[in-house]
């Protein structure tokens, strides 16, 4: 029922000023909605006039609204997924007819999965005083249930919050942290789907910038959709109806929904000079203001200044309020003149009672109201300018529109009962060029370079203006050059037009190359000749290529040259390709040179030429070729193998930059070219001429002979080619591949697959390489004659690199191909294995890319392979591999439950330096620890499981020995970390071994499980500690054992931190932790307590505060702030001297004031450090300076 109410109510405001005849059915006419569309500027930008603009894209033709094929309904918002949507459009454009058709289908349709929809206008939240929770919202200001329902509701709406639907129409004003913000962000009702109108201009800002949202743009009407409208509302009338749709200003107009619905109220006061002038926003917008107030048209002045205080009460209140940037506005009574213009809001404020407040129909008619208000104060405009200029007050211009309209001399007539005429002709006079300099300075001072300026905003207010003069003083300072670079709607174009239309004696430069335009837009730019010089393009014959794609675009012909320039789509290619073809025809029949003059616009083409020349002859290729100011790519979809056709085509070649080939069959591909080199060869012979040399420079790219780099078929490519370039030789004994060579050194890595291509063609292509390349090989041949052909290849190989195949079939390869090697090498004394060992040692060897993990199991397992080979022949491999393994990896990665010990220690042996070792699994088979812990004179630093550690911990404790012990605790970088469960047994082992470390040992203890003697083992023979980290637990369990022992070990600690989860702590448990942390510190010695982690109480430090220890604390930010403030407020010397003592008199960390630094300052400590960036104590130095012998700064 709310819903239809508010429908209801949104149909009478419609049919306000409509003639009481006139029956209107006010169903939905379809507007266009672009999902994701290209952001629409607010405002098109235009360079500054004595600066050349370069042209950053192409001119665009298309309709102004899309057609209906995008076809994006209020139906499919509703049905979206998305949970939050925002709709974006100017002013009146149909935002809020978008989501109350929302409203009117949820309303109407049986068995909606939707169960809830709420509907709120920026005018109904402006008043609303309730908004203290989510209950409130939904049921005081928006409706409300009965009360035995009321609880059920909510609790429906908050536990199925994924069926309720939250529209926020015009609603921009999100207070951080309130409801309406946590509704946005999904905090209250996460499910729901919130669904928000704004205009342009707030797109940009730092709320929706950041907010997750599906955009969806309204552009108004299409072109049928202003018919329906039309035909709808003037049908009764179709002499009106005709009228209308063929004036071509008020048709522009009309793509904004409201304006449409003015053009209609309009109508009503047709007589015979209605369409004789051009008609603005403002005098449609004063029209039904006069025809408000129901009067005679005789009277409506009289009345009017009957009535002049209430008009400008209304003025006042609208200003304001626009100032403000709100819909607050007086509450008015019945026969108050403001009654046409507002509509009521009632809020219930308490149970019993209700409140009633207005707003305009429409946000325009408030900006209209405002400029009124301004027009009867001109002192106030120029402050208002300036307004506009900033970010705050920015959205004070649109009501600059409406008060250029207003200072029309058109409309002085219709506005002097209100306004002295004298007054509103002595504002225009000064006005015009004070927006002028306003609108037209730079807004952006950085440089010159970055000079914009608003240019299609500027034109909006001549337009509504209507003064050839001020066009003019326009034009002038615009020197006669306007370069608008976005988007242009039919009404800019309208506005634009006007401006232009009024240069009487001079030209005006109007560039829109940048710039996409309407069709109708088009037809008005047109209308201005001759005081237009359009520039489409540079050379003039162009320029009539475009009206005359444009004329056949209007007449619906298929044929268009430059809807998609710029787009690699080869269809505009071939319209291209087609109209050379038809000139060259045209050229000879009569004889004339017509082609050079279209020189530009086959230059203005995409970067790439794209032609199937089984379909078209090379010789119109080569005509437009001819016509580039350079060279150009060509891209082959089709090839002629017609002698002919070859010979065009190599006429080609000076004019191309590169030669592509696309989506054609390899064999077919490789046959073309081979017989394309074979012609060149034959011309050159015969000729003289480089055709040989031609042909190889445009197949000499990065990424030949495709657009972009794909190695693999650009290397499976090229090994093809030279296999029939090889048998084309051996056929007829002639040599051509040397004249090929720059073709075939273009790859950076050879890959290839051996289990598919012989070796020896690999081994062609790398001896015309001029420099050693990567070979990658996918696949091997372990047939002996292609293992010999491919070790022929290594003196010309830089890295043999294998791809992520079979890890042992890898393995294995490499393998025979050193065997292989060793033996060519005993056989023929040549160097065989140091050339493939050479082309091995490489960082990433056998990968191109390092990966630890796979390049530390492939050499394990090739030193596996080859320890085997040696027990099994009795020959010596592995020392002529050094370097292999040398090169890689930087850290040895090894699965010790898959893998032996041993074969680490070989490559470990291999090394000329210590190397770091990373366990992955651990064997528990004593044996294997043993041959582990040999590794460990060969490591720099360990990396293992705890549980692999207490392994090697436990057989190292047995062995008794002292070295191997602290060789151990190097690799360990003297850091021991425990969080398991900690036997006692356990505990002995590592207790025994720690000791060894001296005074360098770093332990951290998480252990969730271990018992009192199990903490006196591990810490018996420990003396110093450099860094102890403990968990609150494991403070505790110290405590404990400390408290039991009779005779107390003394232990040092250089510094002790508390790993505590504070989350898991309650302050009961922290305070038991923090008691036995302070028995610690007093049975050891602990030079520094490291709490920085944590942020804690004041009060759960006293504690720590009152040891008598030489302890030195370090506290976190937070915490030290809280203290300093506990112990300034307390003010117990005692407690102060303790704080100064803990903290070393540290408290740089910390913001002071100048009374806290001065309390601390009258007591003994020898000295304080601050820091003065972070405290408020500079402005006291004076102050400070009997201190300054005590005071050290932190620099």
């Amino acid at each position: 029922m709310k819903a239809k109410s508010i429908l209801k109510d949104q149909k009478e405001h419609s049919c306000k000023y409509l003639d009481d005849n006139v029956h209107v059915n006010f169903s939905f006419i379809p507007l266009v909605l672009e999902r994701n569309s290209v952001a629409k500027t607010p405002q098109c930008k235009i360079k500054s006039k004595n600066k050349k603009c370069k042209k950053l894209r192409p001119k665009k033709l298309r309709a102004y609204i899309p057609n209906e094929e995008q076809a994006l309904s209020p139906v499919d918002l509703l049905k979206w997924q998305d949970k939050n949507i925002l709709i974006i459009g100017k002013p009146g454009v149909g935002k809020t007819t978008v989501v109350q058709e929302m409203l009117r289908l949820w309303s109407e349709k049986d068995g909606r999965e939707i169960d809830y929809m709420f509907y709120f206008d920026e005018s109904v939240l402006a008043h609303s005083s309730n908004i203290a929770s989510l209950q409130s919202i939904l049921f005081d200001v928006y409706l409300k249930p009965m009360e035995n329902d009321r609880m059920d509701v909510f609790k429906d709406i908050e536990e199925n919050s994924e069926n309720v639907v939250l529209i926020l129409d015009g609603v921009t004003d999100f207070g951080k942290h309130s409801i309406l913000w946590k509704i946005m962000n999904h905090e209250l009702l996460p499910d729901a789907k919130i669904v928000i109108t704004c205009r342009s201009e707030v797109e940009y800002e730092p709320l929706f910038r950041k907010w997750p949202t599906q955009k969806v743009y309204v552009q108004g009407f299409s072109k049928e959709s202003i018919n329906t409208y039309y035909h709808t509302m003037l049908g009764h009338d179709p002499v009106l109806l005709e009228v209308v749709l063929k004036n071509q200003e008020l048709f522009s107009l009309s793509h904004v929904p409201l304006y449409a619905s003015m053009i209609v109220d309009l109508m009503q006061f047709k007589n015979g000079t209605v369409c004789d002038h051009p008609h603005t926003v403002t005098e449609m917008y004063i029209h039904i203001f006069r025809a408000a107030v129901k009067k005679q048209i005789q009277q409506i002045d009289k009345y009017l200044k009957e009535i002049k205080d209430q008009v400008y009460y209304l003025m006042e209140n609208a200003f304001n309020a626009t100032m403000q940037k709100t819909l607050n506005v007086i509450s008015c009574d019945e026969t108050d003149i403001s009654r046409a213009f507002l509509k009521m809001i009632t809020i219930r404020d308490s149970p019993t009672s209700a409140m009633t407040y207005c707003a305009f129909l429409h946000n325009t008619m408030q900006e209209f109201f405002s400029a009124l208000w301004l027009l009867g104060h001109p002192d106030e405009i120029e402050k208002v300018l300036q307004l506009c200029q900033t970010e705050e007050h920015k959205h004070m211009r649109h009501v600059l529109p409406f008060l250029c309209g207003l200072l029309s001399e058109h409309n002085i007539r219709l506005l002097k009962c209100l306004f002295p005429e004298d007054q509103i002709k002595k504002t225009s006079d000064w006005f015009i060029e004070k927006l002028l300099d306003t609108f037209l300075q730079p807004q952006s001072e950085e440089s010159e370079d970055s000079e914009e300026f608003d240019l299609l905003f500027v034109s909006q207010c001549l337009y509504e203006l209507q003064s050839p003069k001020a066009c003019l003083m326009f034009l002038e300072k615009m020197d006669h050059q306007l370069e608008p670079e976005e988007d242009l709607d039919p009404h800019q174009c309208c506005a634009l037009s006007y401006v232009i239309a009024q240069s009487r004696d001079k030209e005006v430069y109007l560039n829109l190359e940048d710039c996409t335009i309407a069709d109708v837009g088009m037809n008005m730019m047109l209308s201005c000749s001759p005081n237009i010089r359009l520039n489409i393009c540079k050379e003039p014959l162009e320029q009539t290529t475009f009206f005359l794609e444009f004329f056949h675009k209007a007449s619906q012909c298929c044929c268009s040259f430059f809807d998609q320039r710029y787009n690699y789509n080869h269809e505009p290619l071939n319209a291209l390709l087609d109209l050379c073809s038809h000139v060259k025809n045209y050229e000879t029949q009569t004889g004339r040179s017509f082609l050079p003059a279209l020189q530009s616009v086959f230059q203005s083409t995409p970067d790439v030429w794209i032609i199937d020349l089984s379909q078209r002859k090379s010789s119109v290729l080569l005509e437009v070729l001819k016509l580039q100011t350079e060279k150009k790519p060509v891209e082959l979809r089709g090839c002629s193998e017609e002698e002919s056709e070859m010979m065009s085509f190599l006429q080609c070649l000076p004019y191309i930059s590169q030669l592509r080939f696309f989506n054609l069959r390899k064999s077919f591909h490789n046959r073309f070219l081979l017989k394309l080199f074979i012609k060149a060869a034959e011309i050159e012979t015969q000729t003289g001429e480089q055709m040989l040399k031609l042909l190889s420079s445009v197949c000499t790219y990065s990424s030949f002979p495709y657009k972009s780099t794909d190695i693999i078929k650009q290397v499976d490519f090229l090994l093809d080619l030279c296999s029939h370039v090889k048998n084309y030789e051996t056929q007829t004994g002639r040599s051509l591949l040397p004249g090929l060579q720059s073709v075939f050194q273009l790859p950076d890595v050879w890959i290839i697959d051996l289990s598919q291509r012989k070796s020896s063609v690999l081994l062609e292509v790398l001896k015309l390489q001029t420099e050693k390349k990567p070979v990658e090989l996918i696949r091997c041949s372990e047939e002996e004659s292609e293992m010999i052909s491919l070790l022929q290849c290594l003196p010309y190989i830089s890295q043999l690199r294998f791809d992520h195949w079979n890890n042992n079939y890898a393995v294995q390869f490499v393998l025979k191909l050193l065997i292989k090697a060793a033996e060519t090498e005993t056989q023929t004394e040549e160097q065989m294995l140091k050339l493939l060992k050479t082309v091995c040692t490489y960082s990433s060897f056998p990968y191109q890319w390092s990966d630890r993990i796979k390049q530390s199991d492939f050499l394990l397992d090739l030193c596996s392979h080859v320890k085997d080979y040696e027990t099994q022949t009795g020959r010596s491999l592995l020392p002529a591999l050094q370097s292999v393994f040398q090169s890689a990896p930087d850290v040895w990665i090894i699965d010790l439950s898959r893998r032996k010990s041993s074969i680490l220690l070989e490559v470990l042996k291999l090394q000329t330096e210590k190397k770091p070792v990373e366990l992955r699994g651990c064997s528990e088979e004593e044996s294997e620890v043993m041959s582990l812990l040999q590794c460990l004179p060969y490591i720099s630093q360990l990396s293992c499981s705890e549980l692999c550690l207490l392994t090697l911990v436990k057989v190292v404790q047995y062995r008794e020995n002292p070295e191997l012990v602290t060789l151990l605790l190097e690799v360990l970088g003297f850091s021991f970390s425990l969080e398991g469960h900690l036997p006692s047994k356990t505990c002995r082992s590592v207790g025994r071994v720690l000791p060894f470390s001296s005074d360098r040992l770093n332990l951290t203890l998480k252990s969730k499980a271990i018992s009192l003697k199990g903490t006196r083992l591990l810490f018996r023979h420990i003396k110093n500690l450099h860094t102890l980290r403990l968990s609150g637990y494991m403070v505790v369990r110290i405590a404990e054992a400390l408290r039991s022992m009779w005779v107390q070990t003394p232990v040092t600690v250089y510094e002790l931190t508390l790993n505590l989860n504070m989350e898991q702590w309650s302050e009961r448990k922290l305070s038991r932790v923090l008691s036995n942390l302070a028995i610690i510190l007093r049975l050891w010695t602990v030079q520094c307590l490291n709490l920085t982690e944590y942020n804690m109480l004041s009060v759960s430090l006293s504690v720590l505060l009152c040891h008598q220890g030489p302890v030195i604390l370090r506290l976190s930010k937070e915490t030290l702030r809280k203290l300093v403030e506990f112990v300034c407020e307390a003010q117990e010397e005692e407690l102060t001297q303790c704080f100064l003592q803990k903290v070393g008199g540290d408290l740089t960390s910390c913001s002071l004031s100048w009374e806290e630094l001065h309390y601390f300052l009258q007591h003994k400590i020898p000295h304080i450090t601050v820091d003065l960036r972070k405290s408020n104590i500079g402005c006291n130095v004076r102050k400070m300076l009997p201190f300054f012998n005590r005071i050290q700064f932190k620099r």
